[in-house]
This record gives structure tokens, C-alpha cells and sequence, in this order.
């Protein structure tokens, strides 16, 4: 027979588990629990392109860019045409790690894939500028634009101070 002091006890035992898991919750990022339900998700999923590439962007944001290029190259094998942005995250990932030619070759597949995303070419712009490029620079900028992405002001400075050119 339960009794109201059982009961209570139950209760109050219930309620101090509640609070141990929130504090121990609030104690890991939601990155860090992300990180650990993605890849929960893989390992019951080896295929899941979702999670590899939810991973990916939660490495390449926390700047564990070699991480994050395993789960892209993994989205990339598992599904090449999952989405462009696949490809203008690693991209990104090899303009960080200053891999330029490899970073080019990734914006201009997911422009390939779709001609119309501005950003896209935007991102290839600044790579072309790191390896000097600034005419095919100044083409990808314009084509930006044309698509209506808003080239950040600092970036323009930037390539016509390097490139000598006002357009």
C-alpha cells in the first residue's frame, strides 16, 4: 500500500532527477548535443546525408574544419546532388583552410547545379581574389549582384584597393 509520505517521497525523488538532468542539459552547448544526436543518428544510419551534413555545418561553425570536411566529402559521396550549399560549405571550409583552387571548384559545381544562387558567386568572388584573380573576381561580384545578393561593402573596398579598379 502506498502512502502519502511514499508518494511524497516518490515526488520529491522525481523532482530531483528533473533538476539534475536540466543542469547537467544546460551544462553541454546545443551545439555539443547536435552533435551528439547527429551522430547517434549516423551510427543507426551510416546513410543518413541529413545528419552527416547537419554535422558538417555544426563543425565548420565551431571552426573544426577538418571535421567538417569529412562529413561534407561524406554528403558529397553518399548524395552529389543533395544541394548546392553541401558544396558552398566545403567550399567555404577549403577558402578557410586557403585551399583556393579546391574551394573554386566546389562554388562553381553548386553553380552548376543552380546558376540562379547569387551567393554562390559570391563566394567564389573571394576566392578569386585571394589567388588574384581580381578580373574573374570582379565577374563573379557583378553576377552577384545581378542576382540580387548585397556584396558586403567591406569586401568591394577590399578588391578595389587590390585590384586598382572601381567596378
Amino acid at each position: 500500500m502506498i502512502t502519502k509520505r511514499t508518494m511524497l517521497l516518490g515526488v520529491l525523488l522525481l523532482a530531483m532527477i528533473v533538476i539534475t538532468c536540466s543542469a547537467m542539459a544546460q551544462e553541454k552547448s546545443y551545439n555539443e548535443m547536435q552533435i551528439e544526436l547527429t551522430t547517434k543518428a549516423i551510427s543507426n544510419n551510416p546513410n543518413d546525408v541529413s545528419a552527416y551534413y547537419q554535422r558538417a555545418g555544426i563543425y565548420h561553425e565551431q571552426g573544426e574544419l577538418d571535421l567538417a570536411l569529412i562529413d561534407y566529402n561524406k554528403v558529397i559521396e553518399l548524395k552529389p546532388d543533395f544541394s548546392t550549399l553541401v558544396y558552398c560549405g566545403r567550399g567555404d571550409v577549403y577558402t578557410l583552410k586557403g585551399d583556393f583552387d579546391k574551394a573554386i571548384a566546389d562554388y562553381s559545381k553548386a553553380i552548376e547545379m543552380q546558376p540562379d544562387f547569387d551567393y554562390s558567386y559570391y563566394l567564389r568572388a573571394i576566392a578569386y581574389a585571394n589567388k588574384k584573380e581580381y578580373n574573374k573576381s570582379w565577374a563573379d561580384v557583378h553576377k552577384a549582384e545581378g542576382l540580387g545578393y548585397p556584396v558586403k561593402p567591406e569586401f568591394l573596398a577590399e578588391l578595389k584597393k587590390a585590384s586598382g579598379r572601381d567596378k
